[in-house]
């Protein structure tokens, strides 16, 4: 038997907090409920919050003592001729308020009511040969989306490719996303129309932390954790002279004065041959589905899913999607998933050329800032570990 109480927090694009608990004992039987904090005054903002917890405390404590009843049932030697005895602690009664929403019956059929489908790849999806795994239906605006289920442990690549190739021709993009995520896809999901615009958010966003204050180099630069890094796949660095000779102002300075001095002390060939495209980080989950959206390629994908920067920037929402646009065109890279805060992708032409590696590393850590900085990552350094990678995983968090 499974037990489980699932707590989620989540914004929305339109700054109001969803906030869902699912209650689920076994594998059917399953309740949920939703708030949402648009209908609820700020001034209560902390007594709702309370309140929330008292709940999940609640009905946690009862399903504790349910399973410990359970638990003592099945050692007792009777156990076998009776009947399991009843709870000693019965789960508390949840007050329905104006704010708990639980799904309805329209809202389930929405999932499996075939009649309804919308979708430009139902035909291709309902002949494609999927196992044994599930198919449910997501009513979306005037359209539908198809949420297929995952095995435990299975290539999720794989599968990506099998269905993407499938449904592709017909208009159709998957992902794989956050199962959470299905339970907000009538909220979250915008079929936003492709504009003229050519921005970049590699670009726009450049521009924008260039009217901010920018981080001060570190001091003292020859102990600085730069130079260590340059030591640590090198074995040298440059001289203390060298670098007060360097005419730095910015980490982004000091990190292409690094790329150079690299390149031209250790050579190029050594500059790849140190390189490890095997170390860029891979995400994945067993909380995972696939997701198949009415929309033609991955720059569609994050203009109607969004990505964690773009919210609330329409703008910056459309730059994101050129981004998409150029990686592809250039080096083959097709999004493969979508988890809010992070981006993934399979990449058929990687860079070959240190330059072009260099450039594109540091679009990927401007438009996603916490892929690098917090695994202490140098961007000249993932440069070069971008030449013959076949994934990337950009991340960006609050």
């Amino acid at each position: 038997m499974r037990a489980c109480v699932f707590l989620n927090l989540r914004g929305t694009r339109s700054d109001a907090l969803m906030v869902k608990i699912k209650f689920q004992i076994g594998t059917n039987a399953k309740r949920t409920f939703k708030f949402d904090t648009k209908s609820i005054p700020k001034g209560e903002a902390r007594n709702f919050t309370e309140d929330v917890l008292k709940i999940v405390a609640d009905a946690a404590q009862a399903i504790k003592d349910r399973i410990e009843d359970y638990e003592q049932a099945a050692e007792s030697p009777e156990s076998e001729e009776t009947e399991p005895k009843a709870a000693s602690k019965p789960a508390p009664e949840t007050q329905t308020s104006e704010t708990q929403t639980p799904r309805t019956q329209t809202q389930e059929q929405s999932y499996t009511d075939t009649q309804t489908i919308k979708s430009p790849c139902a035909e291709t999806l309902l002949s494609l040969d999927l196992g044994e795994r599930d198919i449910q239906w997501v009513q979306l605006h005037e359209s539908t989306a198809a949420v297929i289920s995952l095995s435990q442990g299975e290539d999720q690549v794989a599968l990506w490719r099998t269905v993407q190739d499938a449904v592709n021709p017909s208009g159709c993009y998957a992902v794989l996303i956050d199962v959470d995520t299905t339970d907000y896809l009538d909220e979250s999901f915008r079929l936003v129309p492709e504009t003229a615009s050519q921005d970049r958010l590699s670009i726009l966003r450049a521009e924008s932390y260039a009217q901010h204050e920018q981080f001060p180099l570190p001091e003292p630069l020859i102990d600085s954790h730069f130079l260590r890094a340059t030591q640590t796949r090198f074995g040298a660095t440059p001289t203390a002279s060298e670098l007060a000779s360097a005419n730095l102002s910015t980490p982004a300075d000091l990190d292409k004065y690094l790329w150079t001095w690299e390149r031209n002390r250790f050579g190029d060939e050594t500059v790849r041959a140190k390189a490890n495209p095997e170390s860029i980080f891979w995400y994945e989950t067993d909380d995972t589905v696939l997701l198949v959206l009415p929309v033609p390629d991955g720059a569609s994908v994050v203009r109607s899913l969004g990505f964690w920067p773009t919210d609330d920037r329409p703008k910056w929402v459309q730059a994101l999607g050129n981004d998409l646009k150029a990686w592809e065109r250039d080096f083959g890279a097709e999004l493969v998933a979508n988890y809010g805060t992070m981006l993934q992708f399979v990449v058929a032409r990687p860079p070959t050329e240190l330059d072009v590696a260099y450039a594109l590393a540091v679009e990927h850590d401007i438009v996603a800032g916490s892929t690098l900085p917090p695994a202490g990552i140098q961007v000249r350094h993932y440069g070069a570990d971008l030449i013959g990678a076949n994934r990337w995983h950009l991340h960006d968090r609050p």
